[in-house]
């Protein structure tokens, strides 16, 4: 049975909603701003290095690396979940950066409510707090994208393997270890999805024929028995990637990574600064802050979410594409979350146990720039995307599509 294809109308109109909301709501923020600064034009300044803060921050190389992958993993699992339900198209998710930014955001408004409401009186222990809170969340950002880098590293190599058996064979008996790990879940055969993002569409189409899952089962090759549900593999990392299936599971893991404090103390500086500028500042003043810096980075990471979700989706038209794409896609997802996770574990460890040196000033300097680097990854995804598609376009896959079509094992 074919890849069921995502549907075009509904991502549309997902999307637009989406981000026609968020829009909306940057607008209300900057309406709240201004007649805030109209009161006291002195936090003018203040407010727009707010709002800079929270779209710079939206690219740090941690959060691209979280939504990329996330995406990836519930693209997969809506592709499975219509398949099995005989349904002809489905919905991609475009809330997996939204809900881990506002996941995110939520340390940042905490801090800074505790900041404008005693003001200097905290300080001290409050740093001390973010030292703390800055180790949890930077280890638990780090050991996220560990799991994400091996979990990709298994599926490359094998994704890999089948490639150069379609070169030589012309036949497609591929199933994806991804896509079994998504099967293994007892929750995968559910197609309600009305707490999730977008992953099914509602089509009432419930079985799917009988004859579709006999052709299934008989194109998969004895050796792939390893994918099965009852594999190693699925059974060791299974229960570690089933945590996160649908896009509001982000809010949690968004709320982890913002332990780190490294936004939240800026923000509560700004408040502080406000504070000692011009004393009398109502509280509700300074959370303007916040709340412009929570718009900017809700805006950037949901379209980063996004613009991914439109990526992958343009792999799912058939076998061929969709492995050659899930080829590139893996290995750019296991450099970048390996590279961002290492530097982030080298970095906190140089930092904690003041270690110097030109090896540790390195990854030192890689921690101190995470928004560059996030950077470099958005362009680096953008241009693998480019790539994988010219190359489709005006490479040997043509002639591949067409051995594999003419070979009747799709």
């Amino acid at each position: 049975m074919s890849d069921a294809m995502f549907s075009q109308p509904r991502l549309r109109r997902k999307c637009l909603l989406t981000i026609g909301g968020l829009v909306l709501v940057n607008i209300i923020v900057w309406i709240l701003a201004a007649f805030a600064a109209k009161a006291y034009p002195s936090l003018l300044g203040a407010m727009v290095i707010a709002y800079t803060l929270g779209l710079r921050h939206a690219v740090d190389a941690d959060h691209l690396a979280a939504i990329d992958n996330v995406t990836r993993k519930l693209m997969y699992q809506g592709s499975l979940k219509a398949r099995e339900n005989g349904q002809d198209s489905w919905t991609p998710p475009v809330c997996v950066g939204l809900f881990f930014s506002l996941g995110h955001s939520t340390i940042v408004i905490i801090a800074s409510v505790a900041l404008a409401c005693t003001a200097t009186a905290i300080k001290d222990k409050f740093e001390a707090f973010g030292d703390t809170g800055g180790i949890i969340g930077t280890s638990v950002s780090a050991a996220f994208l560990f799991l994400i880098g091996f979990i990709n590293l298994y599926v490359l190599f094998q994704v890999g393997q089948e490639l150069r058996t379609i070169h030589r064979t012309g036949e497609y008996r591929y199933r994806d270890p991804l896509e079994e790990m998504i099967r293994a879940s007892p929750d995968t055969s559910s197609a309600d999805d009305s707490h999730g993002d977008g992953i099914v569409n509602e089509t009432d189409n419930k079985h799917a024929s009988e004859t579709d899952n006999k052709h299934a089962s008989e194109t998969i090759k004895p050796e792939a028995s390893r994918f099965q549900p009852g594999g190693l593999f699925a059974r060791i990392f299974r229960p570690l990637f089933n945590l996160i299936d649908r896009s509001w599971k982000m809010y949690p893991l968004g709320v982890l990574f913002g332990l780190g404090f490294d936004t939240a103390t800026e923000v509560g500086l700004l408040g502080i600064a406000a504070t000692n500028a011009q004393a009398g500042f109502p509280t509700s003043v300074i959370l303007i802050f916040p709340a412009l810096f929570t718009a900017g980075m809700s805006l950037i990471d949901t379209l980063d979410g996004i613009i991914m979700a439109k990526a992958y989706g343009w792999a799912f038209v058939n076998p061929v594409k969709k492995l050659w794409y899930n080829f590139v896609v893996t290995l750019m997802g296991v450099v970048v979350a390996f590279v961002v996770g290492i530097a982030e574990l080298l970095g906190l460890l140089a930092e904690k146990l003041d270690l110097e040196g030109p090896f540790w000033d390195f990854f030192t300097m890689l921690s101190d720039n995470f928004g560059l680097i996030g950077y470099v990854i958005l362009a680096a995804f953008i241009f693998t995307w480019a790539f994988a598609v010219l190359f489709y376009k005006y490479g040997p896959m043509k002639d591949l599509e067409r051995r594999v079509a003419e070979s009747g094992t799709v």
